[in-house]
């Protein structure tokens, strides 16, 4: 029974992606179309996963408002291994060479939800210039479909960020106080606190 129900977690890449919705959301119920939306999946197949993972008792539902909601099952056998695994993992998109594709990134700092740290004002700082909005905002969308969540980030030319940084700016402050990683650095000193 246990391998089977392993099994049946980690069977496709999307059966992955919908773990992360639920486990990074565990007070939430959601829709079928709402996950399949999220994951820019098809309705059908989304039901499907959904109904698989119920089934093993991942997954438990309730009617709201006539609609089938799902939500995670926290006396699942595996959840708390499952959770851990989840919210330790970071997403491939965050590498030095992704983010230099967005434009000419100065600085590049992950927070918040990448470092469980639900107190932080954001999850993503992107300090550049010649950084293509439209670029971020796809990149934005895969790291929200990867992560399961969504992503609360901040984009800043890099003279914006000289003048806030300067002036001691409280939420560029709030930022860089608290625990942080640079992915790319290349305009704060190194003894920076948060690292």
């Amino acid at each position: 029974m246990i391998q089977s129900n392993l099994e049946q977690l980690f069977d496709s890449s999307i059966r992955v992606r919908i773990l992360r919705v639920f486990l990074r959301n565990p007070d939430k119920s959601f829709q079928s179309k709402k996950v399949a939306k999220f994951l820019g999946l098809d309705s059908g197949r989304a039901l499907k996963h959904l109904k698989n993972l119920q089934k093993i008792g991942f997954l438990k539902s309730k009617t709201l408002k006539s609609k089938k909601n799902y939500l995670v099952n926290p006396k699942f056998i595996f959840y708390s291994d499952l959770k851990n695994l989840v919210l330790k993992s970071t997403p491939s998109l965050l590498n030095p060479e992704q983010i230099k594709r967005l434009g000419r990134i100065k600085l590049a700092l992950i927070s918040g939800i990448f470092l469980q740290d639900e107190t932080a004002k954001i999850d993503f700082l992107l300090v550049g210039d010649k950084i293509s909005s439209s670029k971020v905002k796809k990149f934005i969308k895969k790291l929200e479909t990867e992560m399961g969540t969504e992503i609360r980030y901040t984009l800043m030319s890099g003279k914006e960020f000289s003048y806030r940084f300067d002036m001691r700016d409280r939420f560029l402050r709030e930022i860089l106080d608290k625990r942080h990683i640079k992915v790319i650095n290349k305009i704060l000193p190194e003894m920076e606190v948060g690292d």
